[in-house]
Order: C-alpha cells, then structure tokens, then sequence
C-alpha cells in the first residue's frame, strides 16, 4: 500500500506515469488489463505497460504528446456516431464523436482487422 504522506517541495515530471509503474510493478506477464480515466493515460505508459504484458485501456486528453493530429483535431465532418481509428504496432487510438469528442487509447489489439477494416481485440 502507497500512503500519501504530503509533498517533499521538490516536483516532479511525469508523476501519473510514475504512479501507473509504481502501482503496477507485481503485475508483469500476469494477464491483468487495467482501466484509468485520462488523468493517468499517456502514449508512454500505454506502451511501458505493453513491455510489461500488461494489458490497458483508457480516455487520453485532447492535449497529450504524442498524440496524432487526426486524433487531436478530428475533422468537422464526423458525425455523431461516428469514430475515427488511429493504429501503429499494437497500440489503438480512436476519437468517437457523441455530444462531445471522446478519446481512448489502448494497447489490447493485435493487426487483425474485423470487415469494416476496424482492430479485433485480443480474446481472452
């Protein structure tokens, strides 16, 4: 158990990341798949916590690093309904346009495409 004991003045770069590790460090090769909202969803703990063999999904904030353009800034011809894919390797992105823009990232897909040329999740 992690107990928050106040800051020590110093700050520090990438604290959610650091949490997401710190928290997740027995959980390697195990099968676990995690879900966290964008407060801790980042490219780079999705794709730390895929060298892991941890499996993860998660809303990303429009503003992220790393983040594709299309992704970011989806064009104004998506309707409501409608998504917008973003692949490489076995992490997934995707914008989904409701009453307002929702992002997820994830890294449980494999290359595989279902007939609407979508990623197949992996099965468990």
């Amino acid at each position: 158990m992690i107990v928050y004991s106040g800051s020590n003045g110093e700050r520090t770069k990438n604290l959610a990341h650091n949490i997401v590790v710190e928290l997740t460090e027995g959980l390697r090769d195990r099968g676990h798949h995690l879900y966290f909202n964008n407060c801790y969803c980042s490219i780079s703990t999705v794709e730390y916590l895929a060298t892991r063999g941890i499996g993860c999904t998660g809303t990303i904030r429009k503003n992220r690093k790393m983040l594709p353009s299309d992704i970011k800034n989806p064009p104004k011809t998506l309707l409501n309904g409608e998504s917008l894919f973003k692949k490489e390797g076995n992490l997934v992105c995707l914008v989904y346009k409701d009453k307002k823009e929702v992002r997820i990232l994830t890294n449980l897909h494999t290359n595989q495409k279902d007939t609407n040329g979508r990623p197949i999740a992996l099965k468990d």
